[in-house]
């Protein structure tokens, strides 16, 4: 089985490089910069994994977050933020993350944490 992961990020040329990399690894990608339909988007699809900036144009990835966590549907799903920033001091039990990869990110570093996440 193809796994889907659903990427959100406005940062265009990260989005598209991660999405041929984790296409060469098999995986089924949705990369989404438009944060107007997510929560729906999600919820139609009910990917295996989000990937999520931390830092985007209309929320933050911690808000979107807790949307997900809010939604009983979408509370299970994995999630994985990127960002540059230290946001530890902003996470809550509501909007915390699976797991944080630090930009700039090895790409070996993130597929590790999506095998490991994936496969729980």
């Amino acid at each position: 089985m193809q796994h889907k992961i659903y990427i959100i990020d406005d940062e265009k040329d990260l989005l598209a490089l991660t999405q041929l990399v984790l296409e060469k690894h098999n995986y089924l990608v949705f990369p989404v910069q438009d944060l107007t339909y997510v929560l729906e988007e999600i919820k139609e699809l009910k990917p295996n994994l989000i990937i999520l900036d931390y830092l985007l144009l209309e929320d933050t990835g911690l808000e979107i977050i807790e949307k997900i966590r809010k939604n009983v549907s979408l509370a299970s799903i994995p999630t994985i933020m990127t960002t540059g920033h230290d946001i530890t001091e902003l996470l809550t039990k509501s909007n915390s993350p699976d797991d944080i990869i630090m930009k700039p990110f090895d790409i070996d570093h993130l597929i590790e944490k999506i095998v490991r996440l994936l496969s729980k």
